[in-house]
């Protein structure tokens, strides 16, 4: 039987919240993007349930992400919290996190009256769905993917180690 260290049950940990964290923002973007087509409530009702999903395994996974990472910062020898690498993927948490939540908050102010049934089956876009098409929703949520693409490399790379 192979021993497995508490660091590298704690990395496995933090990868595995960092899926979530990435899985959530392609859950977002696909959304996002189904959603400028929507021209009916039904659909969107279905789909404020992915998103719920979505927002789920964002939560989890960036609790995840930033209690066991900085949880290896200071149990790996050789790591340290002033690193720049380290700090630069803290600040691109923040800016994640900002970035999806207002994303996922402008989303939810549209659907929160569509899943409530406040509207109608077979409304017409021209109500709440019609924002859906403001790009503002969707620049956000790819924003949030570009900094998660950009931690990501960071915490591969680890410029400066």
């Amino acid at each position: 039987m192979i021993a497995i260290s508490g660091n590298a049950w704690l990395l496995s940990i933090h990868l595995l919240a960092a899926f979530a964290v990435v899985g959530a923002l392609t859950i977002y973007t696909v959304a996002f993007v189904a959603a400028r087509r929507l021209d009916d409530v039904r659909p969107a009702r279905a789909l404020s349930r992915v998103v719920a999903l979505g927002s789920v395994a964002f939560f989890v996974g960036a609790v995840g992400t930033i209690v066991f990472g900085l949880w290896l910062t200071f149990s790996v020898t050789g790591y340290s919290i002033s690193q720049a690498w380290i700090i630069a993927a803290i600040v691109l948490w923040v800016v994640i996190g900002a970035l999806s939540g207002r994303a996922t908050g402008a989303y939810w102010r549209i659907t929160r009256p569509l899943a409530d049934g406040v509207a109608e089956p077979g409304q017409a876009a021209d109500d709440g769905l019609a924002t859906y098409r403001r790009p503002l929703l969707l620049g956000f949520d790819l924003a949030a993917a570009a900094a998660a693409i950009a931690m990501l490399v960071i915490m591969i790379w680890k410029p400066g180690v």
